[in-house]
């Protein structure tokens, strides 16, 4: 999810390199065991989002739509290296959604030429009905820029959230900072969860897949690490509201209630927000 707690569109492959389906492909070796950490993909080194969990996620009632993923390929992962032209960055109104956890603007991120803005043919985007990401990897600099509500303003961009990510850091499962947002309002890498043309051709890709969640099966307000921030559903009274519905409760039933209705649940001390987050 993005920022304000906005649906994203699936990533795509990574622009610019060929796909070889054919016989040459190599065979996809054994997977290591369910819930291990492995390395590969865009960023260096073990990361959160390489274990496998899909089996603890079917245990848990699946995520909602059939238990079907789609995908879609607005999103391209574009590459960039030491002679691509950069441009500067500044922010958009209500940057971050106020919040201090984006990295700091103005800033300056290299732009392929012919880059394109995810829901758009170059790089202006309708901010305003759009989510209009922008992912750049430089693979010589190992740094990966990505924006949310990314458009051009004259000889640059504007974006409504900013985020530089290191590919040679081992993140924890922490990854930014506790309630830290990104370009993913879940604060993941978008990139890191994208899969790239060479993996797609080996048959095999070592990292989770970046989806969307029904309302339904999301909670407002609550994250579970790796992810570092919540997004939810845009109207959480609306949704709990259908649910009780479904139980036969009306709604008036709700100012009935008190505090004494309710379990009380002890999930642990509380996370600070101390905003501390990962910036490069």
């Amino acid at each position: 999810m993005d920022p304000g707690g906005c649906g994203g569109s699936h990533g795509g492959p990574l622009a610019g390199r060929a796909t070889p389906f054919g016989p040459s492909r190599p065979a996809p070796s054994s997977p290591p065991p369910t819930g291990t950490p492995r390395t590969g993909g865009l960023f260096g080194g073990t990361q959160p989002w390489t274990a496998d969990v899909l089996a603890a996620l079917t245990r848990a009632g699946g995520w909602g739509n059939g238990n079907v993923l789609q995908a879609d390929f607005a999103m391209p992962v574009l590459t960039a290296d030491a002679g691509t032209p950069r441009m500067p960055v500044t922010p958009a109104e209500n940057y971050c959604s106020g919040g201090p956890d984006c990295d700091a603007v103005p800033a300056e991120m290299p732009v392929p030429e012919g880059a394109t803005i995810e829901g758009s043919t170059d790089l202006t985007c309708d901010v305003a009905s759009q989510d209009c990401h922008l992912l750049v990897a430089d693979t010589a600099a190992r740094r990966l820029y990505e924006l949310y509500q990314g458009t051009r303003a004259g000889d640059g961009l504007a974006a409504g959230a900013f985020v530089v990510w290191d590919l040679d850091t081992a993140y924890t499962d922490q990854l930014r900072g506790p309630q830290c947002t990104s370009a993913d309002a879940a604060g993941f890498p978008i990139a890191a969860l994208t899969p790239t043309a060479d993996e797609v051709a080996s048959g095999r890709i070592d990292h989770a897949l970046r989806f969307i969640l029904p309302n339904d099966r999301m909670k407002a307000g609550v994250y579970v690490p790796p992810a570092t921030h919540a997004g939810g559903p845009q109207s959480a009274d609306r949704t709990t509201r259908a649910k009780w519905a479904d139980l036969g409760i009306e709604a008036q039933s709700f100012a009935a209630l008190t505090v004494d209705d309710f379990e009380v649940v002890d999930h642990g001390p509380e996370v600070p927000s101390t905003y501390e987050c990962a910036r490069n």
